[in-house]
């Protein structure tokens, strides 16, 4: 079969644009007009049932810039089509409404798996419309009114309804009886009183004929994915706390708010109705260790974590918490302090890690599994 990758997005002289496969393979577009590039692909579904690609924008010095949606995907095993084409929209990294598909909107205040588009051969000379709204309210739904009988004549008292599959609201239509191009518009639905709340912003979407071929025929579909609906944003609102780690000292700390720490913080953040948690940065300072190096912005490491905010119980365990007994009254001196004693906390705990670590790698090379391995 053959696929027609469009991808819509305005540049300038000088850019361009590539199609990176899952296979590997990184493909140039083509260059239709200003706002429209396009790639033709020879692809056997019975090879690739599952076709995974994004596009990466070139600018006129040759830089590359990945898209925001990495997991693009065609799932193709039950399309019985010679031809399919793919109107895509780039979707820039930078863009505002990219901030509500992050994982604290994704899977914390609005769940949503990651967007995989399923082609059954029964949808024959169909589109499918697909678009996000990642901010409706829970009474709304996208709808969908355009041009011609398929997209019901801008009748807003029956629009067509979308409905929300792994994060793209959507539907499918035969439009191989439209007349092209067709204008359409996506709008919004109150589910509770079954009324129409008002189109997106800006002026009409359009489908036109392919310059390669016409849209649909009797071995063809299409698929738009028309990225975000142009609704207004609303002001997400969500209230929440700021804090440092070394602030979360509890009774089980050793003079210091440490990582175990943490999950009495959120429990707390819950029950007074809180929903966002910001910490100071957690990475390791340890460069002069004095107390120079307690400012935690001048980390020597972008992925090593601060040994401060280890809890010695937990390193010990039940097998070595006899190593923390000469050391509890140090804690509960450490710990009745007003401020953090940074250098005494810090030499306390290398003192307990030194004697663990040995003890731990003792252990292992008194197991099994070691001595199978080397």
């Amino acid at each position: 079969m053959t696929i027609h990758f469009y991808l819509r997005y305005s540049t300038r002289f000088g850019e361009s644009f590539s199609l990176h496969l899952s296979d590997g393979r990184q493909l140039p577009l083509e260059c239709l007009n200003d706002d429209l590039w396009h790639l033709a692909l020879e692809h056997d579904p019975a090879a690739t049932p599952t076709l995974a690609y994004t596009y990466q924008f070139h600018d006129a010095s040759g830089q590359p810039k990945f898209e925001a949606d990495l997991g693009r995907s065609l799932s193709l095993s039950d399309l019985a089509m010679q031809s399919l084409s793919v109107f895509d929209y780039f979707n820039p990294v930078g863009l505002l409404e990219n901030t509500f598909e992050t994982q604290p909107f994704t899977k914390i205040f609005g769940p949503r798996p990651a967007p995989t588009l399923h082609l059954r051969g029964g949808v024959g000379s169909g589109a499918v419309f697909r678009v996000k709204a990642p901010l409706l309210a829970p009474d709304e739904a996208v709808c969908l009114l355009g041009h011609g009988i398929a997209l019901r004549n801008w009748d807003s008292a029956a629009p067509i309804l979308l409905t929300l599959r792994n994060g793209w609201w959507e539907t499918s239509l035969d439009l191989s009886h439209e007349a092209f191009p067709l204008g359409y518009k996506y709008g919004r639905w109150n589910t509770r009183t079954n009324k129409f709340l008002g189109f997106e912003e800006g002026g009409n979407r359009a489908l036109y004929s392919s310059p390669h071929s016409s849209p649909l025929t009797p071995h063809s579909s299409l698929v738009l994915h028309d990225n975000f609906a142009r609704f207004p944003l609303k002001n997400w609102k969500g209230a929440g706390v700021a804090i440092p780690v070394f602030s979360l000292r509890s009774q089980k700390s050793w003079g210091v708010g440490e990582f175990a720490d943490m999950p009495l913080l959120v429990d707390w953040a819950k029950s007074v109705g809180l929903r966002l948690i910001q910490l100071l940065p957690i990475n390791d300072t340890s460069a002069t260790h004095t107390w120079v190096d307690s400012y935690p912005y001048s980390a020597i490491s972008a992925f090593a974590l601060h040994p401060i905010y280890l809890n010695m119980e937990q390193v010990a365990g039940e097998k070595h918490a006899s190593v923390l007994k000469p050391y509890l009254k140090k804690q509960q001196e450490l710990n009745a302090l007003e401020t953090v004693d940074y250098e005494a906390v810090l030499q306390t705990k290398w003192d307990i890690l030194r004697q663990l670590y040995d003890l731990q790698k003792a252990d292992w090379l008194q197991n099994a599994d070691y001595h199978a391995y080397y």
